[in-house]
């Protein structure tokens, strides 16, 4: 088997596969941050109530519960998640919605889920300078990368709350120093709260194959540009062995541990060897038969800079 890869990439963030999982919710489940049920299908089209990104934001940042005061007079004691909507207003997170209320129970806004998701990496300093308002927070959530367009900016759905939960886990932090604040060079509240870092490279050995004559013995190992990584259980690379790939991986106690990873290519081809009729070296272009029954020629041009891996080997 041969395999034609290009040199370009082409990251696809939320594709969604059988049970409903997009990436953003596939990362924050297995870091406990939504705690699906992992015998049901995900409805990504479920309206999520304020509560419920209350609850979802308080566990992304690990905020204790705090459950000696009553702040809004309709999130009472016995409420589902009292302790963690109490625990983001004494965070300044959240403030409600005026009147003593927070209406847990309405739909959560795409405004309101910029301003708390910011607001947990330290960013309401910096635009209550610039005014405070909601449509600040939107603004920077642009410019941070964190935003996109909602299919209802009133009532955020499921898959849509775990986007800017995941994209907002991913901008630097904005730490408080004795003098005044700085954005941190280094720290997210994904590597702040988890460990958790992102980072592209070529899988280069997995499971004694290898694409660069390095290899790694254990089953739970993975080379990726020469760097050695373990490899969670559910984590597949068979399909993206020796392609660039987007992984996302704990780094504690000099352990670095995959958790995700997805293929980075933009064009990928793999064609039996059996069907290969040529490859014209000045032009790069690589001709093979459709099927083994069919005498139709197809051509690739190839990039000059294409990896092409046989039977596992480049």
């Amino acid at each position: 088997v041969i395999m034609v890869l290009s040199a370009f990439a082409s990251i696809v963030f939320s594709e969604q596969n059988e049970t409903g999982r997009t990436k953003e919710i596939y990362v924050l489940d297995k870091l406990g941050i939504l705690e699906i049920d992992s015998s049901e299908e995900v409805d990504t089209e479920k309206t999520i109530t304020r509560a419920e990104f209350s609850d979802y934001l308080a566990k992304a940042i690990k905020a204790e519960k705090v459950t000696e005061r009553i702040y809004f007079n309709d999130v009472r004691a016995d409420y589902w998640n009292f302790g963690s909507i109490n625990a983001l207003v004494e965070k300044g997170i959240i403030n409600g919605t005026g009147g003593g209320a927070f209406l847990p129970d309405s739909p959560v806004t795409y405004s309101q889920d910029c301003k708390m998701i910011l607001s947990a990496a330290g960013y309401k300093e910096y635009v209550e300078l610039s005014g405070g308002s909601i449509q600040e927070y939107v603004a920077l959530a642009d410019r941070l990368g964190i935003g996109f367009i909602p299919k209802d900016y009133n009532s955020l759905n499921f898959g849509e709350v775990a986007k800017i939960i995941f994209n907002g886990m991913q901008v630097n932090l904005v730490k408080k120093t004795p003098n005044n604040s700085e954005v941190s060079e280094d720290d997210t509240l994904f590597s702040y709260y988890y460990d958790v870092y992102f980072g592209t490279g070529v899988i280069d050995s997995y499971f004694g194959g290898s694409v660069s004559g390095q290899v790694v013995s254990k089953g739970n190992e993975a080379l990726i540009d020469g760097e050695v990584f373990l490899i969670d259980e559910d984590v597949n690379l068979e399909e993206v062995f020796g392609c660039e790939t987007d992984y996302i991986y704990k780094d504690k106690n000099d352990e670095k541990n995959i958790i995700y990873v997805e293929n980075a290519e933009k064009d990928e081809i793999t064609i039996s060897s059996q069907l290969i009729k040529g490859f014209d070296v000045s032009s790069y272009t690589l001709s093979y038969y459709k099927s083994e029954d069919s005498s139709k020629v197809n051509n690739e041009n190839l990039s000059r800079n294409a990896r092409i891996i046989y039977n596992g080997e480049k």
